[in-house]
């Protein structure tokens, strides 16, 4: 296809400039679940109570070569942080006392938290143009001028990360799971996040949010210290649910036909 084709403005920076194919999911992460296999079967996907093996990846026409650099290197930090899983971040983390229950404090030495944020809030933005499963509403010019620089992480918004250990009683492998974006609703405030490796991002928005959230639990608050969440996978509503949608899913297509291979050779 011509780069004219392809010329606009980057959603980003605003700029006119050809423009790229943005995936929703950085590449590395398909990758990973793929080769947490036998390194040749296809990602499951499950939607809309259907899962199936699919190599197809969620991507857009919309930013420009240098905003997508610009991404990118929270990416590639990212992908090394979790390269074991949580097993790495575990090491850089310390229990507080009591009054925070199941909050751990977060070795800034080790853990570049900034980075992090930025990576979670750009995903979180970017499923707003590509798959829509968020929506940032009137607030989304406020969290570009984030990710390009022109502003503070916003006041009205406090960005949370649970760190997930693996349980022998609950199902699924939270070191090779991975959940898209999605926005929901609770009373006054609208939570948008998703779910990697083992990780999860929760960016809580609204004029009523209290400041202790910005305070103590926020990865880019005023508090020099930054805290997280640490739960078993068991412990986990979300993880929990995720594993019940994959379990009721209906297999389809390589999948079902890899299923049925796979019971007939056990009996």
């Amino acid at each position: 296809m011509s780069t004219e084709l392809n010329r606009g403005a980057c959603a980003l920076c605003l700029k006119d400039a050809v423009l790229k194919d943005s995936h929703l999911t950085p590449q590395w992460i398909y990758r990973r679940i793929r080769d947490a296999g036998n390194g040749k079967d296809d990602p499951v996907r499950v939607a809309n109570g259907s899962a199936c093996m699919t190599s197809q990846q969620v991507k857009k026409t919309l930013l420009c070569e240098e905003c997508e650099d610009r991404f990118g290197k929270r990416e590639d930090y990212v992908a090394r942080l979790t390269a074991t899983g949580t097993a790495q971040l575990l090491q850089y983390v310390t229990i507080v006392d009591e009054s925070m229950t199941g909050a751990v404090e977060l070795n800034r030495d080790e853990i570049d938290t900034e980075k992090l944020s930025y990576f979670a809030i750009s995903i979180i933005w970017r499923s707003c143009f590509i798959a829509g499963g968020c929506s940032l509403g009137k607030y989304q010019e406020q969290f570009r001028k984030y990710l390009i620089g022109k502003d503070e992480f916003p006041h009205f918004a406090a960005l949370t990360m649970t760190i997930i250990k693996p349980s022998e009683t609950a199902g699924g492998d939270v070191n090779n799971m991975y959940t898209q974006p999605s926005s929901g609703r609770d009373g006054l405030l609208w939570f948008h996040g998703f779910s990697l490796f083992g990780l999860m991002f929760r960016c809580f928005v609204g004029k009523t949010l209290e400041s202790d959230w910005k305070e103590q639990v926020c990865l880019v608050g005023p508090n020099p210290k930054k805290y997280a969440l640490l739960q078993t996978s068991n412990q986990c509503a979300d993880h929990r649910s995720a594993v019940d949608t994959l379990l009721n899913a209906q297999p389809r297509g390589k999948l079902h036909q890899k299923i049925r291979t796979r019971s007939r050779s056990s009996k």
